[in-house]
């Protein structure tokens, strides 16, 4: 994005509160100074009181760091922001003037067309609710040893497997009677440590660890829901992974719930070491493919697209204030913000 009208901000002096771990980050010389009772930071000429911070912290519900670090970013955009203002906000107050300017971010974040290339990247980011893939969810139990272990260990890491499946499968197929754990909306996507354990990952796991395993690293995991392509289709893991070719590949072979694989034998590194794993997969649930066109993505992603576009542009702007900022933190600074604290919770 092109932001002509900033390109001549410029902010002479920044004085912050607390702030020298922020502004270390991008690379700002900090000083120390002792200001007026009462005075928190400067920006420019514009000072910061402790009592500014506490009717921050108050009519926002934050903690007063919350606070200190919302008034001070927006005292430094205000401050960077105001040579370059737009006509229609020139006349406005410094703080007034940060709100707008973040008004211009988003007006321009939704100005600019979509092309194919951005939406296919946020396909890709957002597609558990946009492009999702048929899914497999799955429990597993596995056998690791280190690549380089002996003939013989390995060799028992695959016999525990072997063992591991004939002991699990009529178990497994057993309990495939008792349906899945009920879920909906995005909780079917979703792992929540409360949610009760499907009856099927319950008996798996108790049979696993019923099995003798000796010195071997055995362990038992509930993986979720995986795409034929080694996504994890989860809301709390990254598109951007992928499992390895031969567990997934194994895992979307199963048809029915209570189906279980055979030993799956996959090569992976940890910890920059190479490891070989042992794994028998068994089957919860499918989960059904969801698709939508473009028009339909476009419908569910624009609000997310443009408020990232804005809050992207709101970064680097920041992001060059900070690197020409001068920044100073005020000596008793937390001392200060102590005695707020104790005064607003007298107890």
């Amino acid at each position: 994005m092109t932001l002509s009208f900033l390109k001549r901000a410029r902010c002479s002096a920044v004085v912050l509160i607390l702030g020298a771990c922020h502004s270390a980050e991008r690379g700002v010389p900090t000083e120390s100074r002792e200001f007026a009772p009462g005075v928190a930071a400067v920006v420019g000429s514009d000072p910061i009181t402790i009592r500014e911070i506490a009717d921050a912290a108050a009519s926002g519900k934050r903690s007063l760091t919350e606070a200190r670090d919302a008034v001070l970013r927006d005292a430094l955009f205000a401050a960077s922001a105001q040579e370059d203002a737009p006509e229609e906000v020139t006349s406005a107050t410094t703080r007034v003037l940060a709100r707008a300017m973040l008004h211009r971010f988003a007006a321009d974040a939704r100005a600019k067309p979509i092309d194919d290339t951005e939406l296919e990247n946020w396909k890709q980011e957002r597609f558990v609710d946009v492009d999702r893939p048929p899914g497999w969810r799955v429990v597993h139990g596995v056998v690791v040893v280190a690549g380089s272990s002996a003939p013989e260990v390995i060799a028992a890491a695959r016999l525990y497997a072997t063992q591991l499946r004939a002991t699990v499968e009529p178990i497994v197929r057993a309990a495939a009677a008792t349906p899945p754990v009920p879920r909906v909306g995005r909780d079917v996507f979703l792992e929540h440590p409360d949610m009760p354990e499907d009856r099927v990952a319950e008996r798996f796991r108790i049979a696993m660890a019923a099995l003798e395993h000796g010195s071997l690293d055995t362990r038992f995991e509930a993986l979720g829901v995986v795409s034929a392509d080694g996504r994890c289709i989860n809301y709390g893991k990254s598109p951007w992974d992928r499992l390895l070719d031969e567990f997934t590949t194994a895992a979307s072979a199963l048809l029915a719930r209570g189906d279980v694989s055979p030993v799956v034998e996959t090569k992976f590194e940890s910890s920059g070491k190479m490891l070989l794993g042992f794994h028998v997969i068994a089957l919860l649930e499918r989960t059904p493919e969801h698709r939508l066109d473009r028009a339909g993505v476009l419908a569910a992603l624009l609000p997310e697209i443009h408020d990232s576009r804005a809050r992207e542009a709101h970064a680097e702007f920041l992001e060059r204030a900070g690197r020409r900022a001068k920044v100073a933190i005020e000596r008793n600074a937390g001392a200060l913000l102590e005695a707020l604290a104790l005064e607003e919770k007298p107890y």
